[in-house]
C-alpha cells in the first residue's frame, strides 16, 4: 500500500506534537504497553485521524484507517481502538491525560501552521502585507518579511475574524526587467 507524502507529514507532525523527540524515539517505543507511551501513541493516531476528517470527500476521510495504521505500524483495529480511547479521555476530561491531549492539539496546529507557511508563495505574503497596511497596520523598526507576514496575518484576523478571501484572488505582481 502506498503512503502519501501528506500522511507521512501528518504522522511526523503528530508524533512530535505528543512529545516524542522524533522517529527514532517513536520506533523504540512502538511496541511499548506502558500507559504513558501507549496513550501518547493513541493521541498521535487520533490527531492524524482528526486531520484526515478535515479533508473528507463524500463522507470518506482523506486517509483510510488502514493507511493510518500502516504508517504507525499498527492495524486498522488498533487505530479504531486508539480513536475510541482518546475520544473517551476527552469526554471524561481525564485528569492525567486531558491536559496532554490539549497540549498535543495546540502543538499539532502550530506545527501545521509552520508547515503551511513554508508553502505560502512570497507573492501571497506580500499581497497580504499590502492589505494589512492599507487597513491601518503600523510597523515600527526593521522587520523581516516573515515577521511582517505574521504580524499582518494576526492584524487581519483581529480585524475581520479571519483572513479576507479576496487575497487569494490577487494577481501576481509583475516585475520590470
Amino acid at each position: 500500500m502506498y503512503i502519501s507524502k501528506s500522511l507521512r507529514s501528518d504522522f511526523f507532525t503528530a508524533i512530535i506534537s505528543v512529545g516524542f523527540s522524533g522517529l527514532k524515539e517513536y520506533a523504540k517505543t512502538r511496541y511499548s504497553r506502558k500507559g504513558d507511551i501507549k496513550t501518547r501513541r493513541q493521541i498521535a493516531i487520533w490527531l492524524v485521524n482528526e486531520e484526515s476528517k478535515k479533508y473528507s470527500i463524500n463522507g470518506r476521510n482523506k486517509y483510510s484507517l488502514e493507511s493510518i495504521g500502516l504508517v504507525f505500524g499498527k492495524d486498522h483495529a488498533t487505530v479504531i481502538h486508539s480513536i475510541d480511547v482518546v475520544n473517551n479521555l476527552i469526554q471524561t476530561k481525564d485528569k492525567k491525560y486531558y491536559p496532554l491531549i490539549l497540549e498535543a492539539i495546540d502543538n499539532f496546529k502550530a506545527l501545521k501552521m509552520v508547515e503551511e507557511e513554508k508553502k505560502t508563495p512570497l507573492v501571497y505574503k506580500i499581497n497580504l502585507i499590502g492589505v494589512a497596511l492599507k487597513s491601518g497596520m503600523e510597523v515600527e523598526g526593521e522587520v523581516t518579511v516573515g515577521e511582517l507576514y505574521s504580524k499582518a496575518k494576526k492584524f487581519l484576523v483581529d480585524i475581520h475574524g479571519d483572513l479576507p478571501g479576496k487575497i487569494h484572488n490577487y494577481k501576481p505582481v509583475k516585475c520590470k526587467k
